[in-house]
């Protein structure tokens, strides 16, 4: 196998782990396993147990908490696009990489601000969050495509 299949190859695989793992957290759902933020209760319509106190226990703590799994659950595999992408993209994958990610950096940071707020008011937060999840999934399909573009 040529070098140049090969890179081929591992952009076609890091993209799809990108997409495995962002499938997995759509389909798990919001909040899954977790405490949920007494703002997404009232803006999803979620329905709570009779047990009101998980809501008033909803810390400070928990919400940095949170915070941190989410940024985990989607900085780090981006990153790997980002990389990916100037590493064997052409020029236009390039470009399109760089506009990506300043949006991506941009949403991720709205993101923190909003969801240390407590705000979610029309959906702002879940937008916020969605667009940036865009940003992601525009990386993961230009990889392979800027992969295969760039095959001499």
């Amino acid at each position: 196998m040529e070098p140049v299949d090969i890179v081929i190859v591992a952009s076609f695989v890091t993209s799809f782990f990108w997409l495995k793992i962002w499938m997995q957290h759509l389909l798990s759902g919001p909040g899954a396993g977790r405490k949920i933020a007494p703002e997404d209760i009232a803006t999803f319509k979620i329905d709570v147990p009779d047990d009101q106190e998980e809501i008033a226990e909803f810390t400070n703590k928990d919400r940095w908490t949170r915070i941190a799994a989410n940024d985990e659950e989607n900085i780090q595999w981006t990153l790997f696009l980002i990389w990916g992408n100037l590493v064997v993209g052409n020029s236009t994958a390039v470009d399109v990489t760089g506009y990506a990610t300043i949006l991506f950096v941009f949403f991720r940071i709205v993101y923190t601000v909003l969801y240390r707020c407590g705000i979610n008011t029309l959906f702002l937060r879940t937008l916020t969050f969605g667009f940036g999840q865009f940003c992601g999934l525009t990386l993961a399909i230009i990889l392979p495509v800027g992969a295969i573009l760039n095959k001499p």
